[in-house]
């Protein structure tokens, strides 16, 4: 296998990156996300990451052209960060990467790129939520210096 690198998404990733998106958030689904992706949703989301002062997409480029991908966004809103001071906070919302390019650290070169782009804005903490029973991305994150810092609990509410 050639090596990868990782880059800021362009345009021509879009259709690439929204299908595995789309496959990230059936795969969450699965496991018990409370929320269903709308399939068309991705594309404007990805086509607004573009260029967009709320966070950047990455992706993990290979022979085979993108083949993962990390979205990272920051607490900003009409030209404000919403919080600020020392504890201001990055967050990664999605990341993924093909079956086949899998365990080979490819995920940890994503977290660095998203590492770097939060230190060059001065963000000096990083957040992802997982969900509950994901042990392979647990693992992942806590590998990479992550650790639980509170937990998000639901209930569900019989009619």
């Amino acid at each position: 296998m050639s090596d990868a690198l990782v880059r800021p998404m362009e345009e021509r990733d879009i259709p690439a990156v929204q299908s595995m998106f789309i496959a990230l958030h059936e795969y969450l689904y699965e496991l018990g996300s409370l929320h269903k992706l709308n399939p068309e949703w991705p594309g404007d989301y990805l086509k607004m990451m573009l260029d967009s002062r709320l966070g950047r997409v990455f992706v993990l480029e290979a022979e085979l052209g993108a083949v993962g991908f990390i979205c990272v966004t920051i607490p900003y809103v009409n030209k404000k960060f919403i919080a600020d001071g020392p504890k201001m906070t990055g967050f990664v919302s999605e990341l993924f990467i093909e079956p086949s390019y899998r365990g080979k650290a490819f995920s940890r070169m994503l977290l660095s790129a998203a590492e770097g782009y939060f230190k060059a804005l001065g963000i000096r903490h990083m957040q992802v939520e997982v969900l509950t029973g994901n042990e392979t991305a647990d693992s992942l994150y806590k590998g990479f210096g992550f650790a639980h810092t509170y937990s998000n609990l639901c209930k569900i509410i019989e009619e």
